[in-house]
């Protein structure tokens, strides 16, 4: 704890200068050639460390990573979040992984109402409405179960309180669990009530593969990467705790 401490201390007593910057004006920095440890090991960073009058600048992600701390930038604001991995309790960090495990299985959930929407306009003309309705209501139960899921998404965004990136990743994915639900909604319902009218499917068939088809497995997969991204990150940090 007392190392964290020291860290946080340095990292303040490197940022504090660049503060000045933004009054205005013209500064004239020289590589920095001083070996820096920190924590006992040599610092990494792929960018240049600096000096200017006498005071060394170094990357502030590389030096709060490099000391256990989380660093996280808010576009919206334009602000940076620095948290000590403290802060984050095992039980909270496991809350955090289970809410990414939790955007895995609503991948899976859209995924096989994908495929159902694709068994249902690519089945034969000869195929009996009874199959096609059938794989229509599975598409519908599948995005109906995903849908559910996004009350407990916006519960469990609290769980990320020194992380507001994370935070704006859920919306994210609560944004695009809508956008899916919406299209396959329209497309399951208008044409359940073509085909219990005894209608063609034509039309629905040929939106779905010229457009709605690609909008719908690129929705999903983008959620599929969100889930892997977030459960690897916090799977990492709970060995490290």
């Amino acid at each position: 704890m007392k190392k964290k401490a020291l860290s946080l201390l340095l990292v303040l007593v490197l940022v504090f200068p660049l503060c000045t910057v933004s009054a205005g004006g013209e500064y004239y920095l020289t590589e920095n050639r001083f070996l820096i440890k920190l924590n006992g090991k040599d610092m990494q960073s792929d960018l240049p460390l600096m000096n200017y009058n006498g005071n060394t600048y170094v990357p502030l992600r590389a030096v709060s990573e490099g000391s256990g701390l989380i660093v996280n930038f808010q576009e919206e604001t334009s602000t940076i979040y620095i948290a000590n991995m403290d802060k984050y309790n095992i039980q909270t960090l496991v809350m955090c992984l289970d809410t990414f495990k939790m955007i895995e299985r609503i991948y899976h959930l859209l995924r096989e109402s994908n495929l159902a929407l694709n068994d249902a306009f690519g089945a034969s003309a000869n195929t009996e409405n009874y199959f096609i309705l059938t794989d229509l209501n599975y598409a519908k139960d599948y995005y109906g179960l995903a849908n559910d899921y996004v009350d407990i998404l916006e519960s469990k965004k609290t769980c990320f309180y020194n992380a507001p990136d994370d935070q704006a990743i859920i919306d994210n994915v609560i944004s695009k669990i809508k956008k899916f639900v919406s299209v396959a909604d329209a497309l399951c319902s208008n044409s359940i009530d073509n085909l219990n009218n005894g209608l063609s499917l034509s039309y629905y068939a040929d939106s779905f593969y010229k457009y709605d088809a690609q909008t719908l497995t690129d929705l999903y997969r983008e959620i599929s990467e969100i889930a892997r991204e977030g459960y690897e990150r916090y799977y990492d940090a709970i060995l490290d705790y």
